[in-house]
């Protein structure tokens, strides 16, 4: 017996099967073998009963803790959920959720919803490419009523999503870590083991997530110093409605064009022929 795509074992309980569980659940599933050791040969647990419990507890820890959501995304739940009463707002009266099952369960909802998502668009790309274009309506559509239930999921209930700002920070904070410890272990875990066109997409990847962590720290110091809508003298702005295209330092409050407001514009980058 060897391990496989879909098939991995694990002598002793340690954390470290997480991963396994987190990549398991972005795909279409998979088996992990306690007990076992690398090469197959089966070693036994000594209480097969708690182990059960053990696993069941890592991954529930798992699916609520800084490493899966974000630290900043998690401190923003905790803030929003830390005093009794109003905590969760009027839907959920003055229970709190923090530490009960159903936050647990809400979770778990919001990640596997969010998966969904991501998968159902690529079923539709699949769809789509084989000529099934009905097929791949059916599947976006299908993304976007996941997405609605995301949403209800952390607008409504667990009530984890910030302002702008705020968001740019958790973003920000993702992307760095990413690029600087995720990608970096997986990429030298896939050089360890051979995998080299893996570990250069890890490489990559890291490139661009630290591309996403420069964009996303540039626009928060552009919205807490307020700089947002201002550029060298002769900047160009694009209204991202009508499509006219207007020339300042600063963005104008309104469209001249169509009338929207100054938050539709953004600078204009002009393509030319050298």
């Amino acid at each position: 017996m060897r391990e496989t795509r879909i098939l991995e074992f694990k002598e002793t309980i340690t954390n470290t099967f997480l991963k396994t569980v987190s990549a398991f659940s972005n795909y279409n599933g998979g088996m992990i073998l306690f007990g076992v050791d690398d090469d197959g040969n089966v070693k036994g647990l000594p209480d097969v009963k708690q182990a059960c419990l053990d696993i069941e507890n890592k991954i529930n820890e798992y699916l609520i803790n800084e490493e899966f959501f974000g630290e900043n995304f998690m401190n923003r739940y905790r803030e929003s959920n830390s005093t009794s009463g109003k905590d969760v707002g009027n839907i959920i009266s003055s229970k709190t959720l923090k530490g009960s099952e159903t936050e647990k369960n809400l979770y778990k909802t919001f990640a596997g919803e969010s998966r969904a998502v991501v998968k159902y668009m690529l079923y539709a790309e699949q769809a789509k490419s084989e000529c099934y274009m009905w097929l791949g309506e059916v599947f976006d559509n299908t993304a976007l009523n996941e997405l609605a239930h995301a949403r209800v999921v952390v607008r409504t209930f667990l009530r984890i999503i910030g302002t702008t700002l705020d968001n740019l920070k958790d973003s920000l904070a993702g992307e760095t870590n990413e690029y600087e410890n995720l990608y970096k272990e997986f990429q030298e875990t896939a050089e360890r083991e051979g995998f080299t066109q893996i570990a250069k997409f890890y490489k990559e990847l890291r490139e661009v997530e630290e591309s996403h962590a420069r964009a996303f720290k540039d626009f928060i110091d552009k919205l807490e110093d307020g700089t947002m809508f201002e550029g060298p003298v002769e900047s160009k702005w694009y209204c991202m409605n009508c499509g006219y295209i207007y020339e300042g330092s600063e963005a104008p409050a309104v469209c001249p064009l169509c009338g929207y407001p100054r938050g539709y514009f953004k600078q204009y980058c002009e393509i030319t022929n050298l």
